[in-house]
């Protein structure tokens, strides 16, 4: 299993944190999704055999709740 973070602008509470944890625990290869709005981060662990676009997808699922993602230089 590997973890992504994610870390995301505009989640303010626990309402967030539920709609985020809802529609990203949805998606196929997805096994457990931790957001915290006090922290800002979200925490998605995948099946090992997740496809190399699916931070990608998660990205523009969190995009598509109105939340923005904060790219970090690597």
């Amino acid at each position: 299993m590997n973890e992504m973070i994610f870390n995301v602008k505009g989640m303010v509470c626990t309402g967030c944190e539920k709609r985020i944890s809802k529609a990203i625990s949805n998606m196929e290869y997805v096994e457990k999704v931790s957001a915290n709005h006090k922290t800002g981060q979200v925490l998605v662990s995948v099946n090992a055999s997740a496809p190399s676009d699916l931070k990608a997808r998660i990205i523009a699922a969190l995009k598509e709740l109105d939340f923005e993602v904060i790219e970090e230089d690597e």
